[in-house]
């Protein structure tokens, strides 16, 4: 295995390590949002591959690499394709973010993100998957 992939593994070990230590049940705060550890992990994958540009002076317009900052898209409608709103709590199907992740979505506007980069894995753009239908859409 590389040491990046060593690297980010320990990382999200140490995250969901950490979920449940605080005594996570997986039940879902007044925010809508679940307390699995789940948002944690996808705040550490979007840190690695979307936050070197969706920074608070970067240009992609979001700074996404923080739990606080992935919560602020919820519910937000796109900038560039305001139809879509970037997360729709509990359906990633229709959420801005996973078009613009999954490679072969027809409906993206722009370029693949990250732009320039190695993608998501399946295995990440599945979390954040499973991530965004978790939410309580009714919050």
């Amino acid at each position: 295995m590389k040491r990046s992939s060593v690297d980010r593994l320990f990382v999200m070990g140490l995250l969901c390590a950490g979920a449940l230590a605080c005594g996570s049940d997986g039940s879902n705060d007044d925010d809508g949002v679940a307390d699995d550890g789940a948002e944690a992990i996808v705040a550490e994958i979007t840190a690695m591959k979307c936050a070197t540009c969706h920074t608070v002076d970067g240009k992609g317009g979001h700074f996404i690499g923080t739990v606080d900052g992935i919560r602020e898209m919820i519910g937000k409608p796109s900038k560039g394709a305001p139809e879509w709103n970037l997360i729709e709590p509990g359906n990633a199907e229709d959420s801005y973010v996973m078009i613009k992740i999954v490679p072969d979505d027809p409906r993206r506007v722009g370029d693949v993100m990250p732009k320039g980069k190695i993608g998501l894995t399946d295995g990440e753009i599945q979390r954040m998957r499973d991530w965004i239908n978790g939410l309580d859409a009714s919050k």
